[in-house]
């Protein structure tokens, strides 16, 4: 019979230290890695589909479009968009919302930070989509462009975005407008409160901030719109030729 020759205790002790310290190198190795590589740097946002998918959190919401239908009558033009009708402003009398029932609907604006006024609506829409949360319809969302300089350069890249919240399967008497940099309904996300969207929106900040954009969080419910400051900081000029801009990662 052949004895095989049996290593010391302590000589076994070693050997598995050794073995170990080799598997933690091993699995310490990737964050080292990782940490000498840096902190991640933000990723450039330079389009709307860029804002969408950094400020994406939060539950989904259902966008399905709708197909506007202008016409003209004795009373001036409109479009109408489901069971929304956007009346176009003229020389004589401004835009209104009307339900299809031609109930008016209120059009409540929120200004930004700093109070300066909103600019002049262009009331032919650009786009706009029926919102739904689950199964439930939520309202409408509706983008429009702006009049005069908003049609050009760097103003182009501000949208005014319309929420038209529902009560039952009809409009409600108000509608909320925003104004927001690369804004879109597309950005629109559910959130933990019933019967309520969030906007994320960049708007501009009071005279003297750091920067000239900050980011807003805008919970919509069907009576109400009530907005607070996201900590994350937005980087960038709006008025820059491209126009990119850098969003902190979310704490």
């Amino acid at each position: 019979m052949r004895i095989l020759p049996v290593a010391p205790a302590g000589h076994l002790d070693a050997r598995r230290h050794a073995g170990g310290m080799l598997l933690i190198a091993a699995l310490l190795s990737p964050l080292a890695v990782q940490a000498d590589a840096g902190p991640v740097q933000p990723r450039p946002i330079t389009n709307v589909a860029d804002l969408v998918a950094q400020l994406a959190a939060g539950p989904a919401v259902t966008l399905t479009p709708i197909q506007g239908l202008s016409g003209c009558g004795p009373k001036g033009c409109a479009v109408d968009l489901e069971q929304v009708t956007v009346a176009r402003a003229d020389e004589n009398k401004p835009g209104v919302f009307q339900s299809a029932t031609g109930g008016k609907i209120r059009l409540v604006e929120h200004r930004p930070a700093d109070g300066r006024a909103l600019p002049d609506m262009d009331w032919t829409p650009l786009r706009a989509f029926e919102v739904r949360q689950g199964q439930q319809r939520w309202g409408s969302c509706i983008e429009f462009t702006h009049e005069g300089l908003g049609k050009s350069g760097v103003h182009q890249r501000w949208t005014s975005v319309v929420l038209v919240p529902f009560k039952g399967k009809k409009p409600g008497a108000t509608a909320h407008r925003f104004v927001g940099y690369w804004a879109g309904c597309e950005s629109l996300r559910g959130s933990d409160k019933p019967n309520t969207v969030t906007l994320p929106l960049l708007e501009p900040t009071t005279k003297g901030a750091p920067q000239p954009l900050r980011l807003m969080q805008f919970d919509c419910s069907r009576e109400a719109c009530t907005g607070r400051e996201d900590a994350r900081v937005v980087h960038g000029d709006p008025t820059s030729e491209t126009g990119q801009l850098t969003l902190d990662a979310a704490r």
